[in-house]
């Protein structure tokens, strides 16, 4: 799921800087309900939250909300992957 991640990622920044909400609310959704899947509400919310500033056009909103969520998203998966280590 890492690497899905980075790979939506740059195609968002791509998308983003077109200006192509479409593509922007495609990979957004994408990733809301990858998140929700595995029941990761705080990510997916955030996911949510950048679809709607999206839907409104702002581009700008949607950027902070990205630079607050790629961080997060990738702590969250790291955080899963430490947690489904079999103990010593």
């Amino acid at each position: 799921m890492s690497q899905a991640l980075k790979e939506s990622l740059e195609a968002l920044y791509v998308a983003i800087e077109r200006v192509d909400i479409k593509t922007v609310l495609a990979h957004l959704h994408s990733l809301r309900g990858s998140f929700a899947m595995i029941q990761e509400t705080e990510v997916a919310n955030a996911c949510a939250q950048m679809e709607q500033e999206a839907r409104n056009n702002d581009i700008p909103a949607v950027k902070d909300g990205l630079d607050r969520f790629e961080p997060l998203a990738y702590s969250t998966l790291a955080r899963r992957v430490i947690n489904a280590q079999p103990e010593a």
